[in-house]
């Protein structure tokens, strides 16, 4: 019996899911929130008086890098609350795939490789799908969160890199 298409071109679709990473970086995350008076115009009212300026993915984790660095501090020293020592790992849980799915595609692939990168992408889709209801309750974006393709694309991303390491994982098990 032959193999599933997706076992022999494995590698060119792990290429295409860290070409689609790159690009969902680049796209919107969320939104800057900056003040404007509701009688005048803005391309993205997000609620009242607020209009939104799209921030990229790239940005974003950026953005919390240093907050890391601090919360790790504070952690240590046990002065930071619960909660901002949560939040201040997203962004590192988010960018962790790129590089277990290079070293996949760099080295020769086992067991514990899958294994592994598959424990990358299940943390990143559940830090990133936290980080997208945070964003949607503190900024009030409704109808307005379409426009975060860039979120979108990495959530949908990856869950599909998801099932491909669950169908790869599996299909090792079943040929033990």
């Amino acid at each position: 019996m032959g193999h599933p298409w997706f076992i022999k071109h494995k590698d060119n679709i792990r290429m295409v899911f860290l070409i689609l990473f790159i690009i969902s970086l680049i796209g919107p995350w969320q939104f800057e929130r900056t003040n404007v008076p509701a009688e005048y115009p803005c391309d993205i009212r997000l609620n009242g008086d607020f209009c939104g300026y799209p921030i990229s993915g790239v940005f974003t984790i950026l953005m919390n890098i240093p907050f890391f660095f601090y919360s790790l501090w504070e952690l240590i020293t046990m002065t930071l609350p619960y909660y901002g020592r949560l939040l201040s790992g997203l962004s590192l849980l988010i960018i962790f795939p790129i590089f277990t799915t290079a070293f996949i595609l760099w080295k020769k692939e086992t067991r514990r490789t899958r294994t592994i990168n598959l424990i990358a992408w299940m943390l990143a889709f559940f830090a990133t799908l936290l980080l997208f209801i945070l964003l949607i309750n503190y900024q009030q974006i409704n109808y307005q969160v379409i426009r975060l393709w860039g979120i979108w694309l990495y959530l949908l991303l990856a869950i599909s890199a998801i099932i491909l390491e669950v169908a790869l994982l599996k299909r090792t098990i079943d040929s033990l």
